[in-house]
């Protein structure tokens, strides 16, 4: 529902014959977002410790292995076995399975009606073994997988580089075979985060002889150098033996989510599917969802916050009355679905989702949105602008019912990137020089907002005077808002919803405070954002010009063409 802006196009290939198109999208939206090379022992270090001490107090030990049979391999295809056989050895307790996937594509991470995509075949794929695709699946499955590692026969697949090239990424490799690598991985990363409930991903990569482990979150992704793992094992049987002992969270999952298990008390589960049926596939799971009350102040700042303030990282949350169920488990929600939205970007920005929950408390369906919001004096949280709008009495928006920035442990699940932009384990000649970590610097916190009214895309429409009619309500709620001092910055096709026999204007998230965006001080207007195929011409022409009330009218322009 809501589009990042796509960034600088990469360098241009060394070789002629040109990625297709989805491929060549990937690595223009996710260039600038790798942050590398960093050591291979400075990474295991920050993200991969040692496992916890046996129940008798004595220390683990790593299994002896070696990677010498996969230096024997002849093929790409030969190097998967082989690779899965030392997974296994380092696994002695059989916590993870592991899957050669190559030959098949998972159907999870297709959006309807669109054609297979050869990228979304990775090569194995790694399972928690109490979570394993069922008997009438393939063996790749984006929604339970823990990981996606991919494996390449020649070294020239590499999508980095350890010595700094010329291009506006010196880190990114542009040879066609590197983008192409690139585009692969990415499109992994964005499928395990896109169809689970994680705050970051793992991932192995191999080319030829060298090695690399990546970590995917929402701000970029950091790459340790290329180790020789056939001379050098340590790292990657380190790496490998180390994550079959982390906790969930540890493995980027998202603790205020959980499958329901049988153990759990959910005596309301049949009425949550029968109310959630028309808004979930067949066969889809359910989950629990849990709210976590922060208790901590969530109201409008008085005045807007100064170019030179640090931002506001204090936790938000609203919600409109107190639980009554034990431990906060409040909702059920739908699992995530790939959209035609989603399935050609990268992991990398707010990524927002839209499910639906239902209500344990209420007995009701609502809706949810689940994005991740950025950290910066210049955006003010959206329940926050909402709410400001409700009470100024702006027409055609929803109204919240809760909302909150997700951190079980009492920690927000802030992206970690960005502490490694500016880091002492990378080396500054691989930062793009003109623009530095722009991208990856940009700090995401994971944020949900669950609102009661319950719209369907403004594209599923019985006819025409509906559409018309979700139009200029949506232009109404834009000339009140602006009466209210607020301005909208990202209207599209996807925030506009058909609510009833009325439009609504959602999405706010991006919107500044008017005075802001007229006062004429570069420092103080936001970068351009929005969904650019519906953005004013003139933003597109002048991405530092001032984005005033018209604009947003013109974006409905675009909308019903």
């Amino acid at each position: 529902m809501v589009s990042d802006e796509l960034t600088t196009c990469v360098g241009s290939s060394s070789e002629t014959w040109p990625l297709d198109s989805v491929k060549e999208k990937l690595c223009i939206e996710a260039c600038g977002a790798f942050v590398g090379p960093m050591k291979a022992k400075d990474f295991l270090e920050a993200f991969v410790p040692p496992p916890p001490a046996m129940k008798d107090g004595r220390q683990r030990t790593m299994p002896r292995v070696s990677f010498e049979k996969m230096s024997e391999a002849t093929s790409e295809s030969d190097l998967y076995p082989k690779y899965i056989e030392v997974c296994e050895q380092l696994d002695e307790n059989h916590i993870m399975r592991y899957y050669d996937a190559h030959a098949t594509s998972d159907l999870h991470a297709i959006p309807f009606c669109s054609p297979p995509r050869v990228s979304l075949n990775p090569d194995v794929m790694t399972y928690r073994r109490d979570r394993l695709p069922g008997e009438d699946s393939c063996a790749t499955d984006f929604s339970i997988a823990e990981r996606a590692d991919v494996l390449k026969f020649k070294h020239n697949a590499d999508p980095f580089g350890d010595n700094p090239n010329e291009s506006n990424y010196p880190f990114e490799a542009y040879t066609r075979s590197g983008k192409d690598t690139r585009a692969q991985i990415t499109a992994h990363a964005a499928a395990v985060l896109g169809l689970q409930f994680r705050t970051f991903v793992f991932s192995v990569l191999i080319t030829g002889c060298l090695a690399r482990l990546i970590r995917w979150d929402r701000s970029g992704a950091i790459v340790t150098e290329a180790f020789n793992y056939q001379d050098d094992p340590e790292p990657l049987a380190q790496f490998l033996w180390r994550y079959n002992f982390l906790s969930r969270a540890q493995r980027g999952f998202d603790e205020s989510v959980k499958a329901v298990e049988a153990t759990d008390d959910t005596p309301d589960l049949s009425e949550a599917l029968e109310a959630l049926k028309d808004y979930m596939p067949p066969k889809s799971d359910l989950y629990l969802l849990r709210m976590i009350p922060l208790g901590l102040s969530s109201s409008p700042p008085n005045q807007p916050a100064s170019p030179g303030e640090e931002p506001d990282l204090s936790s938000k949350y609203y919600h409109a009355h107190k639980s009554n169920l034990s431990d906060g488990w409040d909702y059920y929600v739908t699992a995530p679905r790939m959209t035609r939205s989603m399935s050609d970007r990268s992991p990398f920005g707010r990524i927002t989702r839209s499910l639906y929950v239902y209500d344990r408390v209420a007995k009701r369906v609502r809706h949810l949105k689940d994005t991740n919001r950025i950290i910066s004096p210049r955006h003010t949280v959206e329940h926050e602008i909402i709410n400001e709008l409700g009470e100024k009495k702006v027409r055609h928006i929803s109204t919240v019912h809760a909302a909150w920035d997700v951190a079980p442990k009492g920690e927000c699940y802030d992206t970690v990137t960005p502490t490694f932009c500016n880091n002492k384990s990378i080396d500054p000649q691989f930062a793009p020089p003109e623009v530095g970590y722009f991208k990856a610097q940009r700090v995401y916190r994971h944020y949900r907002l669950i609102t009661n009214e319950l719209g369907v895309p403004l594209w599923v429409f019985t006819n025409w005077k509906q559409v018309i009619k979700a139009l200029i309500d949506a232009m109404e709620a834009l000339d009140d808002a602006e009466k209210a001092g607020w301005r909208h910055r990202d209207v599209s096709v996807g925030n506009v919803m058909i609510h009833g026999d009325h439009g609504l204007l959602i999405d706010w998230d991006a919107s500044q405070r008017s005075a802001d965006m007229n006062c004429g001080n570069p420092a103080r207007v936001p970068d351009l954002t929005g969904t650019w195929q519906f953005m004013s011409l003139r933003r597109l022409q002048d991405s530092s010009g001032r984005h005033d009330a018209v604009d947003d009218r013109e974006s409905i322009f675009w909308v019903l063409l």
